[in-house]
């Protein structure tokens, strides 16, 4: 399960790849080759943040390239 929905709505999404056993580094290479920005935070997490200026259809095209990279 990729999204715990107990935590606090916020603008901040932490992506946690362990419980997947992948390693976050290729996801994240792949994600940043696709233009979309993202920051690691160790082995097995990620993190993106929307703000002013990023739209759903943004938000839209990251959903569709982690789809497609974890498919």
């Amino acid at each position: 399960r990729l999204v715990d929905r107990s935590l606090p709505l916020t603008n901040v999404v932490q992506i946690d790849f362990g419980a997947t056993g992948r390693d976050a580094t290729p996801i994240f290479a792949a994600l940043q080759a696709r233009q979309i920005r993202i920051r690691q935070i160790d082995a097995a997490r990620c993190r993106m943040v929307t703000h002013w200026g990023i739209e759903r259809d943004d938000v839209d095209a990251a959903l569709a390239a982690l789809r497609e990279i974890l498919a």
